[in-house]
């Protein structure tokens, strides 16, 4: 949900709507092009707002991203070390120093802080890192801090909820992961530490590399943080409280309740941002977020509760619609929901699924009969005000999917 009171600019991607109804975030990694999608309309929700006001200059927004009070969250300023969606959230102003743009789709594109190049007869990924690209205390970006990134990603025990096993098909990455070597073989930088370009080898080039599988994306300042042992580095206020940047702002405070303030980075190699300043909070309990909006606190809200859309079911706010100063946005969601049957169970010593149980189910025409006679499709029309619509494939409408999505195929419930 955003303010219609004003119409703001960053600098790099705008502001643009994401998945799930009501809510939209900042976007500092994709380009400038791709972030313009097709508008969203379902049911009576209209997904887009177009703001006819002209862009301010200067000046200081406020977002909040949802939290849980049961579970307060811990800022983190390097993606490698977040554990909470907020966080990850919260770290849109600085594009969370990754280093491509995408397309709609998610797809790697040139044109960003860094080009990257496949060469998929000799399984290799070129990543060069611009000439400009500096943090934000005006050192340079270098391939040694991608490279301490993935290091980071595959021994670091935080950072390791962030490790794929994509990784693992860059060569010799497994063996520095065991302590079987002191470097990762497959990591060629090319012109040094200090260069910008490096070269990733791998056994077997991930079949999605060209969205990022598998390949390094981010970068960590090595000159910063490499005298901080890697067990205290997610908890370093280096890591907390300081973090450096190189997209269009940096963390000027963190609070002690997470609140995060950005202004602008003067060392950013792109068109400086309009804003002065963002400041990001986690809202720690939703229950109090209508009177928040009562008193217009926030100008972007990334996700608005039930309780506050019209009869609990329609995503148009009772009290705070365009009138009121905020207009809902949205786009289609990735996520599905599936039907399982119990016919069996587990076997540990063969690792197989053992259908054994002794019930009708076990007839594939009885588990179709139960699927048609729950009449999802027809009962998701009538209540769902047209959020839930019955999948005909695992890949959703998402923009980021809609490549891989077959429109043509027939849904079970139509």
């Amino acid at each position: 949900m955003v303010s219609t009171g004003k119409k703001v600019a960053f600098g790099v991607g705008g502001l643009v709507v994401v998945a799930g109804a009501g809510f939209a975030i900042l976007a500092s990694q994709s380009n400038q092009s791709a972030t313009t999608s097709k508008a969203v309309s379902v049911g009576s929700f209209k997904g887009d707002y177009k703001n006819p006001k002209s862009p301010i200059k200067g000046g200081n927004i406020s977002v909040t991203v949802p939290g849980t009070a049961a579970d307060p969250v811990s800022f983190s300023g390097y993606s490698e070390f977040v554990q909470w969606s907020s966080v990850q959230q919260e770290l849109g102003p600085t594009g969370g120093n990754s280093l491509f743009y995408t397309d709609k789709h998610g797809k790697i594109i040139n044109g960003g802080p860094a080009e990257y190049k496949v060469d998929k007869d000799n399984k290799t990924v070129t990543i060069t890192l611009r000439d400009n690209l500096k943090w934000s205390d005006g050192k340079p970006v270098t391939a040694q801090d991608v490279l301490f990134s993935l290091e980071t990603l595959a021994t670091n025990d935080v950072a390791a909820g962030n490790f794929t096993n994509s990784y693992l098909s860059i060569k010799g990455l497994a063996d520095y992961q065991n302590g079987k070597a002191k470097d990762i073989s497959g990591v060629k930088l090319n012109d040094g530490a200090d260069g910008k370009k490096l070269t990733v080898s791998y056994s077997t080039l991930p079949a999605a590399a060209d969205w990022g599988d598998g390949v390094p994306s981010y970068a960590m300042p090595y000159h910063d943080l490499k005298n901080v042992a890697s067990k205290d580095l997610a908890t370093s206020e280096k890591v907390t409280k300081t973090p450096l940047s190189f997209g269009p702002f940096k963390v000027a405070s963190v609070s002690t309740d997470s609140t995060v303030k950005y202004v602008r980075n003067s060392e950013y190699w792109g068109k400086p941002a309009r804003l002065d300043s963002i400041n990001f909070y986690v809202n720690q309990d939703m229950s109090k977020l209508e009177n928040d909006l009562a008193k217009q606190k926030f100008d972007i809200v990334t996700k608005v509760p039930t309780s506050l859309w019209k009869n609990g079911d329609q995503p148009q706010l009772s009290k705070y619609d365009n009138a009121k100063g905020y207009a809902a946005t949205g786009n289609y969601d990735s996520g599905y929901w599936e039907l399982y049957f119990n016919l069996g169970h587990f076997d540990k010593k063969t690792t197989t699924n053992v259908q054994d149980r002794q019930t009708p189910l076990q007839d594939a025409n009885v588990r179709k009969a139960v699927g048609y006679a729950m009449n999802v499709g027809d009962v998701t029309k009538k209540y769902s005000n047209g959020f839930d619509q019955p999948a005909k494939t695992l890949v959703s409408k998402d923009p980021e999917k809609e490549e891989f999505n077959i429109n043509s195929i027939k849904s079970f419930h139509d």
